[in-house]
C-alpha cells in the first residue's frame, strides 16, 4: 500500500510540473506577444548626433528603452556619440520597446611606423593600409641611404596620430659623392646659381662686397675654393659684388 501511495505522489508531482512548464509556454509565447501587441505605437525620436547621454535621457522620455550593440571608430562623428539607431528616427515602434545604437570611439589613431630604408613605394604601401596619406615628398642626398629609399618621415617613426595624417617623405637622391669644387670666380650669382644647385650644393651666406670696378653680382670670393675636395649637401658661402659705384 505504500508503495502504491509514493507511486501516486511521484504521478502527481510530474503532472504538476508538466502543467507548471506547459503554462509558462502559454504564457510566454502566446499571451504575453498579445498583451503586449495592444500596447501604445510611438514614433522613435532621433538621437543620432547626440551623446549617449542625451540619448538615454530621451528615449526614457518617450517612453523607450536603448541598447549599445555596437562602438565603432568614426572620422566625422565625436567620441561618444551616436551614429546611428535602429528603428530609424520616426518609424513606429511599441510603447517600451528597444531601440538599438552605434555609438563612436572617436577617430582611430596609429603609429608611424619605422620606413627608414624602404624604397618609396613599400612606404606608401605600408602607410596607406595604416589608413594614413602620402603627403610631401623631398629628395636629400645621404653619405648612409641608398637612392630612391626613405631617409626620415614626418611625423616621425612612433609618432601616434589619427588616421588620415599626412605624412611627409625625405628620400635619399643617391649615395654621396665626392668631387672637387668647381670655380666660379668671375661669374654672376645669377648665372651660376642653378648649376651650384645641381651639383647637389646647398648655397650658404652670400656676403655683399662694395667695389668700384666689378659687375654687379660678380663672384670675388668662394668658399670652399676652387679644387677642394666637397660632397653634395656641402654649403658653399660666397661674396659678390655690389656694383661699380
Amino acid at each position: 500500500m505504500m508503495t502504491r501511495f509514493i507511486r501516486g505522489f511521484l504521478i502527481i508531482v510530474v503532472l504538476v510540473a508538466v502543467a507548471f512548464v506547459l503554462g509558462y509556454v502559454i504564457v510566454d509565447k502566446m499571451v504575453m506577444p498579445r498583451l503586449v501587441g495592444f500596447g501604445k505605437e510611438l514614433d522613435v525620436p532621433d538621437v543620432t548626433g547626440r551623446t549617449l547621454t542625451e540619448a538615454k535621457a530621451v528615449l526614457h522620455d518617450a517612453g523607450l528603452r536603448y541598447n549599445v550593440d555596437e562602438q565603432r571608430y568614426d572620422d566625422i562623428v565625436p567620441l561618444g556619440f551616436v551614429i546611428s539607431q535602429k528603428p530609424m528616427p520616426n518609424q513606429r515602434i511599441k510603447e517600451g520597446g528597444l531601440v538599438s545604437l552605434v555609438t563612436s570611439l572617436g577617430q582611430e589613431k596609429v603609429v608611424i611606423p619605422q620606413l627608414v630604408d624602404l624604397s618609396i613605394v613599400q612606404a606608401k604601401s605600408l602607410i596607406e593600409r595604416m589608413g594614413l596619406k602620402v603627403g610631401r615628398v623631398d629628395t636629400a642626398y645621404s653619405d648612409t641611404v641608398r637612392g630612391g629609399r626613405i631617409v626620415s618621415t614626418n611625423p616621425p617613426p612612433d609618432s601616434v596620430v589619427y588616421r588620415g595624417t599626412s605624412v611627409n617623405f625625405t628620400v635619399s637622391g643617391a649615395k654621396a659623392t665626392f668631387f672637387a669644387m668647381p670655380d666660379f670666380l668671375g661669374q654672376t650669382f645669377d648665372s651660376v646659381r642653378d648649376s651650384i644647385l645641381a651639383l647637389g650644393l646647398e648655397i650658404g651666406d652670400v656676403k655683399i662686397l662694395e667695389t668700384s670696378d666689378s659687375q654687379k653680382g660678380m663672384i670675388l670670393l668662394q668658399s670652399p675654393p676652387a679644387g677642394m675636395t666637397v660632397k653634395r649637401g656641402d654649403k658653399i658661402i660666397f661674396a659678390i659684388s655690389s656694383g661699380r659705384l
